[in-house]
């Protein structure tokens, strides 16, 4: 590959980091770090998509070579932000239905519509007429806006 296709698909994997793609973007940037090694933006890249995918040994590898090689200010942050959260003791978690008893609560499913509004929208009735004291021959009013606008003087 030349170096406009390596750039190329460099920016596509950044980008598909920003949107969250991050196992997309890894693939890339393997492909790229195949053809051009130990790349300083390319290294950082992976470290965060690794970071990102909860590859901690990857990303810690990763972070090593940038600081041993680069002294990347950035690789050591997300070192240091590694090591945090591996050192700190993970919360347990907490089922609050189950505690209470109430087991699963059931998926919601998509309402379904009252039987005789389901037949009048399959025969094309109106469920309701309006009340109204007029003769019924009389046409009825034009639909309108809610409101009514009018420009003030």
């Amino acid at each position: 590959m030349n170096n406009n296709e390596l750039y190329l698909q460099y920016r596509q994997a950044i980008q598909l980091i920003r949107v969250g793609r991050y196992e997309e973007s890894m693939h890339i940037l393997q492909e790229i770090d195949g053809e051009r090694p130990e790349t300083k933006n390319v290294l950082y890249a992976m470290a965060v998509c690794c970071e990102m995918l909860g590859k901690t040994d990857e990303a810690l590898d990763m972070c090593e070579r940038l600081i041993a090689r680069y002294e990347h200010p950035k690789a050591r942050i997300i070192k240091a932000r590694i090591e945090k959260a591996a050192s700190e003791p993970e919360l347990p978690t907490v089922d609050l239905l189950a505690d209470l008893g109430l087991g699963k609560v059931p998926a919601a499913s998509s309402p379904t519509p009252a039987p005789a509004a389901q037949e009048a929208a399959e025969e094309d009735i109106p469920l309701a007429l309006p009340a109204s004291d007029s003769d019924p021959k009389e046409k009825p009013a034009k639909k309108g806006w809610l409101f009514r606008f009018s420009k003030k003087s």
